[in-house]
């Protein structure tokens, strides 16, 4: 489980994401970079759900995408077998959600797109399986200006830090229980930024977490 948030801003579009992958029971299977990074294209994916970096490079090696358009166009069909192939395996709640970010070739700007195989509350009016891009989205229930105790514009640089607001971010969602009472951000907190020239990864927290455990209380923020 992930609570990504993802962003463009006019120099760069942004992902950030947490380092643990977990068992269905909650318990931490691993702690490693959850997004799959193409420089050579300039697009960074980062998924959730059912669904890891992995599981994604696969699918696209299998279709030979080694462009965006060929990617954007490959991820939706590569969704929807990931997802049969959870059914089958009676895996619980089989789907997944993937946020790409990317500097477009086309327009010559940074971009967010998001795809699902459901529909996320938070994403509003969707329909499984299309792409929908967006200029921001915060993972989890609480809006950035509830967390940071003020109002911001993810989009503005002038309003929000990618690197010091990102960490603020990530370190209430790490506390925040979810709904089953349990804590799912783990291992460290990743940000990805995907410029005209580059993309780069920095890594803005390390947590005490460890594989074969639950997130323990004693190791969030007091």
């Amino acid at each position: 489980m992930t609570a990504i948030t993802a962003f463009a801003q006019p120099s760069a579009a942004y992902l950030l994401t947490d380092g643990a992958l977990y068992h269905p029971d909650g318990v931490v299977a691993s702690i490693c970079s959850k997004t799959l990074i193409a420089e050579a294209i300039r697009l960074a994916i980062a998924p959730s759900g059912r669904c890891t970096s992995v599981d994604i490079a696969g699918e696209l090696e299998r279709a030979g995408a080694a462009s965006q358009a060929a990617v954007m166009v490959a991820i939706p069909a590569a969704l929807w077998r990931i997802r049969a192939a959870n059914v089958a395996d009676a895996t619980p709640d089989p789907d997944m959600q993937v946020h790409v970010a990317l500097w477009s070739e086309r327009a010559d700007e940074p971009q967010i797109w998001m795809i699902a195989t459901n529909r996320p509350e938070c994403w509003g009016p969707y329909r499984p399986g299309t792409w929908l891009r967006v200029d921001a989205i915060v993972g989890g229930d609480a809006s950035a200006d509830d967390i940071l105790g003020r109002s911001v514009r993810l989009d503005d640089p002038a309003s929000f830090d990618p690197v010091a607001d990102c960490a603020a971010l990530i370190d209430y969602q790490r506390a925040a229980p979810w709904p089953d009472g349990r804590h799912y951000i783990g291992g460290m907190a990743e940000l990805v930024t995907v410029s005209r020239s580059s993309v780069s990864q920095t890594i803005l927290r390390r947590w005490p977490d460890k594989v074969g455990a639950l997130i323990a209380p004693s190791s969030l923020p007091q």
